[in-house]
């Protein structure tokens, strides 16, 4: 009969062999993703035009989260039905959503 204990013994020893991201690996991991994604101008500029079609959307633009590049929809007030048509990410960007009111242009 086989004893429990060297099986056991053998995956918990295989476990704590398997490497680890180190910090510097996950850095590397993240610049090599960013190389191959689309720059923020070029995804603000392939999908504003959709988002301003939204009711409610009041612009777009950059901004950071975290330090990183980010995408930053404007909304004049911020409702769960306008805020489950918005993404949370677009092509691996995440998205803020700022409140910022009513826009109007300003006449002379």
């Amino acid at each position: 009969m086989l004893h429990p204990k060297p099986f056991f013994f053998f995956i918990a020893m295989l476990v704590a062999c398997t490497p680890r991201p180190t910090e510097q690996n996950s850095a590397a991991l993240d610049d090599s993703l960013n190389m191959h994604r689309r720059s923020i101008t070029d995804v603000l500029a392939a999908h504003t035009d959709a988002w301003m079609r939204i009711e409610g959307v009041t612009g777009t633009g950059e901004t950071q989260k975290a330090g990183k590049p980010a995408v930053m929809i404007l909304v004049d007030s911020l409702t769960d039905s306008l805020r489950n048509k918005l993404p949370a990410t677009v092509e691996g960007y995440p998205v803020v959503i700022e409140t910022t009111g009513s826009i109007k242009a300003y006449k002379r």
